[in-house]
């Protein structure tokens, strides 16, 4: 429940096509041990460049939301040809009130959490929007199931 497996940020903010000028910032909301699970990371992934499988075709078109999928998004897994043994897993230890920056293309993954408690992070996305290969957000409509619509 509500955890992020091994992926690149770039994956799903692929805003500046080299992916060179972009930065994760991510910050705990709670306070977290490792019970409930810290920031995983294979230490310097962010030297293999880009290592998702990539957006596929149900990412560019709108799609309804269903009672089965309640709000799932899909994950972008590592490509099976990238040797991710060379390096480290770490576990970020951070305390309440401290912000991780990193590059977009970091191969990292949320901790499990084992404990009782809700784990609730805070995440933003840089890009930098005057360079040469920077392209603009394009926002996908989708329903969700937990918005009443209203008639006329």
């Amino acid at each position: 429940r509500n955890f992020a497996n091994w992926h690149q940020d770039f994956s799903y903010f692929n805003h500046n096509l080299l992916g060179l000028k972009t930065l994760t910032c991510w910050a705990p909301l709670v306070k977290l041990s490792s019970k409930s699970g810290y920031l995983q990371v294979y230490k310097k992934s962010h030297l293999e460049g880009m290592a998702s499988s990539g957006l596929n075709e149900k990412w560019n078109k709108p799609r309804d939301v269903n009672d089965n999928d309640n709000l799932f998004t899909e994950q972008l897994s590592i490509k099976k040809n990238v040797n991710l043994n060379k390096y480290k897993i770490e576990s970020v230890k951070v305390e309440l009130g401290d912000v991780l920056f990193f590059n977009m293309f970091l191969i990292h993954r949320s901790g499990i959490n084992m404990s009782n408690k809700i784990r609730f992070s805070a995440q933003n996305r840089f890009h930098m929007a005057t360079s040469k290969d920077f392209v603009p957000y394009r926002f996908i409509p989708q329903r969700n199931p937990f918005v009443k619509e209203f008639g006329n």
